[in-house]
């Protein structure tokens, strides 16, 4: 299964437009999900990329084995660490699974 994430800060209705720092910070904590992601049972595929046109736009492409090890992916520690801490930068989130 594929999955691609797309994640992004911009334009934002009620917060301050993102600074370089916040997307240095965003980057950095999006690549702190990299290797332990591809260590987990079932991954194929996780790769992190930012648009060059478009600073603070980023996209997780995201393979797994199965919808199982997906889940199981989705309540790792790791993930679990970004969504409590790093979602305050996250303005807009897509998921498309293939």
């Amino acid at each position: 299964m594929l999955r691609e994430r797309t994640i992004e800060r911009s334009k934002p209705r009620r917060r301050p437009p993102i600074d370089s720092g916040q997307r240095g910070w965003t980057r950095r904590e999006l690549s702190a999900l990299v290797e332990p992601s591809r260590n987990e049972d079932g991954n194929i595929r996780y790769d992190l990329f930012e648009d060059g046109g478009k600073p603070g736009l980023f996209v997780l492409i995201e393979e797994w084995a199965s919808v199982d090890q997906t889940r199981h992916h989705e309540h790792s520690a790791h993930i679990r660490h970004f969504h409590a801490n790093g979602d305050k930068n996250v303005e807009t989130r897509t998921s498309r699974m293939f």
